[in-house]
């Protein structure tokens, strides 16, 4: 369901050097080399996917190009994880967890913590551990 992550800016199936040569992608290609990390690729359609980076994300074809006008989804936070429980997408940063609606990228519901961090991604739910006086394990069920 989703990729390894990545040191580089650069997804396997996605070529930044497309982005050089088409200058309608000037501003994805600005934002994919200056300093973002890839989360992860998720499917979205048969034929899309939708690549994450830390502060963004884009639907690309299956052949590695943007679609969909062009426009990166901007997030709320700077997330250090995602994961993709169908059709949900959560994104993980320190205080709190993002959840997006894979279809068309919408803010489904924003989650307040402390110390947020994906531990387990497996079936319907993601187990999120909760520091504090009494260690809390919070379920984020794929029906929200």
């Amino acid at each position: 369901k989703s990729s390894r992550r990545s040191s580089s800016a650069e997804f396997p199936v996605f070529d930044n050097a497309r982005l050089k040569s088409d200058s309608n992608l000037a501003a994805l290609r600005e934002r994919c080399n200056n300093g973002a990390r890839p989360l992860g690729i998720f499917r979205a359609t048969d034929n899309e996917f939708l690549l994450c980076y830390d502060t963004f994300a884009f639907y690309a074809t299956r052949q590695g190009y943007p679609c969909r006008d062009l426009k990166p989804i901007d997030f709320e936070g700077r997330p250090e994880t995602a994961a993709f429980h169908p059709p949900y997408l959560l994104l993980f940063s320190a205080s709190f967890i993002e959840i997006r609606h894979i279809s068309d990228c919408r803010l489904v519901q924003i989650v307040n913590a402390k110390d947020v961090k994906c531990t387990w991604q497996c079936g319907d739910t993601t187990t999120l551990p909760i520091p504090g006086p009494k260690s809390v394990l919070l379920g984020v069920n794929a029906n929200l």
